[in-house]
């Protein structure tokens, strides 16, 4: 079946045709390894960043500066952290939208898609941080049976923090668009500098409550930087291509 569907894979890509000869076809991946490995870092990175409270929450519970359910506490809180991008993932096609007009030269139609984006995850954000000051808790007390009552004002830094990195990743994706993606680094280091340098003073200043004011600045720094990336790559690119 693989085979079958390889075949018919290289009979409708251009790049991959006889006509192309072999060296093209290795040169067109070795090209798209080449940009696609940015994304790969990044990914690695951010997933060091996400981690990073729940290591030093760790390291402090086995130092005994911190008593044995921390761990599992911030992690409760911060399931619902992701919410806004699972609904992200309802206008992952209008990324290929903005693929299209970008490269017809439509800055224009471009900003609006990207305008329209964030204008509809920062409405269903509102909507989040209401739903999780009304009933955050509650229901997560319910389904995993531990008393949260103490933790509503962490609950809600966190889904700030979960938000701000919604707003980045939009960000992120029309980089992509115009090809900058190798860029994205930066801010990815930037943030992993500051989560590392920071968190350990947090956690052992406020705990759980550290914890998630250490992620959620984080978040904040990342997005900052990539907005900085962006309006700067942006503008370049616009001014090149007058």
């Amino acid at each position: 079946m693989f085979f079958v569907y390889d075949v018919r894979y290289n009979r409708v890509v251009d790049k991959l045709k006889d006509e192309g000869r072999w060296e093209k076809g290795v040169q067109w991946f070795l090209k798209m390894f080449a940009e696609g490995v940015p994304l790969f870092v990044n990914a690695f990175i951010m997933m060091s960043i996400t981690n990073e409270p729940k290591m030093v929450i760790d390291t402090a519970i086995e130092r005994g500066n911190m008593i044995q359910g921390g761990q599992t506490i911030y992690n409760i809180l911060f399931m619902p952290a992701s919410v806004l991008t699972l609904a992200y993932i309802v206008f992952r096609p209008m990324i290929t939208q903005m693929a299209i007009v970008w490269n017809n030269k439509k800055v224009k139609g471009f900003l609006k898609i990207l305008a329209k984006i964030l204008g509809c995850l920062l409405g269903i954000g509102m909507l989040l941080m209401a739903g999780s000051a009304l009933l955050g808790i509650p229901v997560l007390s319910l389904v995993y049976a531990v008393d949260l009552s103490a933790y509503k004002n962490h609950l809600l830094i966190i889904i700030v923090g979960g938000c701000f990195y919604t707003f980045a990743a939009v960000l992120d994706n029309a980089l992509v668009v115009i090809r900058k993606q190798y860029l994205l680094v930066l801010a990815y280091i930037v943030t992993w500098i500051y989560i590392k340098m920071t968190t350990g003073f947090f956690v052992t200043k406020w705990e759980v409550l550290g914890a998630s004011w250490a992620y959620t600045t984080a978040m904040l720094i990342f997005l900052c930087s990539t907005v900085i990336l962006f309006v700067i790559c942006f503008w370049r690119a616009c001014k090149k291509d007058k």
